[in-house]
């Protein structure tokens, strides 16, 4: 519990034991961020899951990377440590992670150091200022053309 002395302004005095009590501060849903994902990468998402196109490894995947998704998309994606945080194998997670490309929901491409790079498709899903979804979403449409 927190509490305040009150002090008259005047005197700079404290007053005889008066505390004011602060309220617990309910922590919020989005404490640590949030990713959005679009009215459109619901409906693509549901799609590709009523066809049977999506496997329940791959939705176990994405699920997993969107927790951990960076700032501005980006993967710092380690295979091991996914496979050992969701109980499957490596082999099985670099499937999911093909299959999940196969179906243009993650892009690949060179970082600013020239390394490979696994961003999520932001017409799809975000993290970040707004105003940088616009531009990603302008530079990837710019690389699919």
């Amino acid at each position: 519990m927190n509490q305040f002395d009150l002090i008259d302004r005047e005197t700079g005095e404290v007053l005889d034991a008066k505390h004011i009590v602060a309220p617990k501060k309910i922590p919020s849903a989005f404490h640590e961020g949030f990713n959005m994902i679009g009215l459109f990468g619901c409906e693509y998402l549901t799609k590709l899951g009523a066809e049977g196109k999506l496997t329940l490894t791959d939705f176990v995947v994405l699920c997993k990377l969107l927790t951990d998704n960076n700032y501005e998309n980006s993967q710092g994606l380690n295979i091991a440590k996914l496979a050992r945080d969701i109980g499957k194998d490596r082999s099985q997670v670099s499937k999911a992670i093909k299959h999940l490309q196969s179906h243009d929901l993650f892009i690949r491409q060179k970082d600013k150091d020239g390394l490979p790079e696994l961003l999520f498709n932001p017409n799809y899903f975000w993290r970040g200022r707004p105003a940088l979804h616009k531009q990603a979403i302008r530079h990837y449409k710019k690389d699919k053309s």
